[in-house]
Order: structure tokens, then sequence, then C-alpha cells
């Protein structure tokens, strides 16, 4: 089951919406640890990024 967590009081969708609105993007490989880097480089512990990480690549693609 997918949950939008709050984590340090911000959800987890807002972490990834910054990163894209930042110019991030999310496609596997190096992409995929650009932006675990830069969860962890905020503070978060690796199962709070990956938990984020978790949300932001998968899930169901019905919008697409």
């Amino acid at each position: 089951m997918f949950k939008n967590k709050l984590i340090n009081d911000v959800h987890a969708s807002r972490y990834i919406a910054s990163w894209l609105k930042a110019g991030g993007s999310l496609y596997y490989g190096e992409d995929i640890d650009n932006f675990r880097d830069w969860l962890l480089s905020l503070k978060l512990t690796e199962d709070e990024a990956q938990d984020i990480v978790y949300l932001a690549t998968n899930g169901k693609l019905e919008l697409e």
C-alpha cells in the first residue's frame, strides 16, 4: 500500500515535487541515485529516503 507519509512534518510527495520542480528526474539508474543522495543531504534517514524513492518510482499508472 502506498502512503503519502509525513516525514519531518512534510508529506513524502512534497519531496518528490520539489525534486522535479528543481529540474531533477526520476528515470532509473543515476537519476534515482541522485534523488536518493539529495534526500540524504536533507538529513533524512536511509529508511525515510527509501520510502520516498519507493513512492516516487512505483504505483498505478492510470494517469500516464
